[in-house]
């Protein structure tokens, strides 16, 4: 029987596409036979990949020991990529003797998108975006009277039905409410990766689409413009995660990165709107593999999805 205790573990949880990271291999060898080498099996693959790219490695082994061996490994796309253990095969020095088994184990490495600059320029009638929200801003006073965003001295043209009637009996003078503004997500920008892709173009289609609607997050971020990233789940589900700060960008990613093709049922947007309500944003903007920017049925602009980094740079966007 060959005693190994063999693990597979990443140097780092998370890189940027192009970036190596360290699959670090540790073998423990307590058998009674002496092994001179074992040869331990690896795949790696894209999640969106069905089939494992395979290594072999070679250690040589002094009888019952330890060791390690470190393999870099880089992906010219995004996702989650996994490095899961094989097979290992023992044998004697003679090779008179020679033992295989199967391995459990596996490391998991998210794969972040390059990110880049679009130029954007928002419309008056998105930056003053008020939604039914439950959220309000701290730092601007607005008027929605449900909340109350503090209390002030009155001022002359303040209606009597603004004073703070308690506030004021343990005052000199009036004390005047304002109120408070609610903070929305002025656009929603959806991931459209349906079914009918090919399956060989997957993988490169949604690194594409992952690329752009990120680079476009983080412009929008640019802005100081809140939105949703938005992508169809499991069991046509639509997720969406509120985008206000570069740290919540890429939680989002990390869980768009699992994004999977679905098969197309109709218009997002009415699907949207009957999961979250048509209040809660502005404008609906649609990302697509083949590199479209699509609002309402019409075409915004189109960014060539071969070339992303330079015509996203060059890319125009007025929303």
């Amino acid at each position: 029987m060959l005693h190994t205790e063999i693990t597979i573990t990443a140097s780092r949880p998370a890189v940027k596409v192009g970036e190596s990271v360290g699959i670090r291999i540790q073998v423990e060898y307590n058998g009674l036979i002496p092994v001179y080498c074992l040869r331990v099996g690896f795949g790696y693959r894209n999640h969106l990949n069905r089939k494992d790219a395979v290594k072999w490695l070679k250690i040589y082994m002094k009888g019952k020991s330890e060791t390690e061996m470190t393999v870099d490994l880089k992906s010219s796309y995004c996702g989650l990529m996994y490095a899961e253990l094989k097979r290992v095969q023992g044998s004697d020095y003679l090779r008179l003797i020679s033992i295989s088994k199967k391995l459990r184990g596996q490391a998991k490495i998210a794969v972040m998108p390059q990110i880049y600059d679009i130029p954007l320029t928002l419309s008056t009638s998105l930056r003053g975006f008020l939604a039914d929200s439950s959220e309000y801003s701290k730092e601007t006073s607005g008027d929605d009277p449900s909340e109350i965003f503090g209390i002030r001295d009155y001022r002359p043209g303040d209606r009597m039905q603004w004073v703070h009637w308690k506030m004021t009996a343990k005052s000199e003078g009036y004390a005047v409410k304002e109120f408070s503004k609610p903070e929305g997500y002025p656009l929603v920008l959806f991931l459209d990766l349906p079914a009918e892709i090919p399956e060989a173009d997957q993988l490169r289609c949604t690194h594409r689409l992952i690329e752009a609607a990120a680079s476009l997050s983080n412009s929008l971020l640019g802005q100081e413009c809140r939105h949703y990233l938005s992508w169809c789940g499991r069991n046509m589900k639509i997720n969406r995660v509120g985008v206000r700060s570069e740290e919540e960008l890429y939680t989002a990613l990390g869980m768009i990165l699992q994004i999977q093709t679905y098969q197309n049922q109709g218009e997002w947007e009415t699907m949207y709107c009957e999961m979250y309500g048509r209040g809660s944003y502005g404008r609906f903007l649609k990302v697509t593999p083949s590199g479209l920017v699509q609002s309402g049925g019409r075409t915004l602009c189109r960014f060539d999805s071969e070339n992303l980094k330079e015509s996203l740079i060059g890319l125009y966007l007025e929303i």
